[in-house]
């Protein structure tokens, strides 16, 4: 017999008690390390799961109007004038405030309800230039009509630009192909 043996049997233990003492703490072990990882399982998946804050963003602004010209890279020429500008935003959105670079004036639309699109009239100069405006979106708005809240990063803001071109138009002409000897 073992020295082991000898003390457990003094103690009042035999071996297949020592036995199966160990197994039940092996098995207490691994339950409670399961119950730990099941328990972190949860927390991450309500985390992952749980709807993040959604900030406001604006994605597009169009420039349309009488006498307005789209080029085939979207870049909008036009006379000034009365012009509008649409602004597309997330679902969320509350609120947009326009801050076009030619005037101090910062026109604003607010609305009870989400919105996506939102539409703009105004007076772009009739000199020559390239004229911008940046539309902010938020989901908020004070009740003397400011946006508030959060207007997310990156996409927060959208900008469009309107080339006004005064000079008068350059046409020229090459005849294709060469004339021959029949004309």
């Amino acid at each position: 017999m073992s020295s082991g043996q000898k003390l457990a049997r003094q103690a009042g233990r035999t071996p297949i008690a020592d036995r199966a003492d160990a197994s039940r703490t092996r098995r207490l072990n691994r339950t409670a390390l399961a119950g730990i990882g099941s328990f972190w399982l949860i927390v991450l998946l309500a985390g992952a799961l749980t709807p993040m804050a959604h900030a406001s963003s604006a994605t597009n602004a169009v420039w349309a109007g009488a006498g307005t010209y789209t080029a085939p890279g979207g870049q909008v020429y036009g006379a000034g004038g009365t012009a509008t500008l649409t602004v597309t935003t997330s679902d969320d959105t509350k609120c947009v405030n326009l801050n076009p670079d030619w005037s101090s004036d910062k026109p604003t639309q607010t609305s009870k309800t989400a919105t996506t699109t939102w539409v703009f009239t105004l007076t772009v100069p009739t000199t020559a230039g390239v004229f911008g405006v940046t539309a902010s979106a938020s989901p908020s708005f004070t009740s003397g009509g400011k946006c508030t809240g959060n207007t997310g990063g990156g996409n927060a803001t959208v900008a469009a630009s309107y080339i006004v071109d005064t000079g008068l138009p350059i046409v020229t002409g090459v005849g294709t192909p060469d004339a021959n000897v029949l004309g």
